[in-house]
């Protein structure tokens, strides 16, 4: 398992399902549960949009991680 898959696993059991089921007492929690997950993944888009800041830098080592950031940025907008 990598360490991705594990952190996966863990924000699930903290923050809980995110899906709606059809029934009104499961799915009040489960909104919940994903406003959760909305907040979470904002603040991590938001470090990687700082990393992708650096994608001009004259550092070999910090453009690669700024072109890595970008480029995932990018794919984002596939999802939407």
């Amino acid at each position: 398992m990598t360490n991705a898959q594990i952190a996966e696993t863990v924000v699930v059991a903290v923050i809980g399902k995110i899906a709606p089921v059809g029934d009104q007492g499961i799915d009040d929690e489960r909104y919940e549960n994903l406003k959760q997950m909305n907040n979470l993944i904002e603040t991590l888009v938001a470090s990687i949009a700082h990393v992708a800041a650096f994608r001009h830098r004259p550092e070999d080592s910090m453009a690669r991680s700024g072109e890595r950031a970008q480029a995932f940025l990018e794919q984002l907008i596939d999802y939407v």
